[in-house]
């Protein structure tokens, strides 16, 4: 049988760990909102200072799912100019992963939008 003191220690680490998982949860979502809050403005700015383009359409949490060809993807950013297409996906960290991962989110991209493929 438990002692009082037991049953309440145990009861309180049970509600510090509820309260950490909110804090997670919270942590969590604020990073989700990096691409918004700080990528997303920056890159008109940068196609417009090293493209030398003006976007002309621009998406965040850009989605499509293709039922013919079974596949889906979100993409962080698009910015489009004339003759342009610019994908940006945002990393927390620098891994050589990321770079092949990101090889394949183009391609997965030209698969799901065939309409830019006029794009560079």
């Amino acid at each position: 049988m438990l002692s009082r003191e037991m049953k309440e220690f145990k009861d309180e680490s049970r509600n510090d760990q509820k309260e950490m998982n909110k804090q997670w949860g919270a942590l969590s979502n604020k990073l989700g909102t990096i691409v918004e809050d700080i990528m997303s403005p920056a890159v008109r700015l940068a196609v417009n200072k090293y493209f030398k383009r003006e976007v002309i359409d621009f998406a965040v949490k850009f989605r499509r799912y293709k039922k013919v060809i079974e596949m889906k993807g979100e993409f962080d950013v698009i910015a489009i100019s004339e003759d342009m297409l610019f994908l940006v996906e945002a990393k927390t960290s620098p891994a050589k992963d990321n770079i092949t991962a990101f090889h394949n989110t183009t391609e997965r991209f030209k698969l799901l939008f065939p309409e830019y493929s006029d794009k560079k």
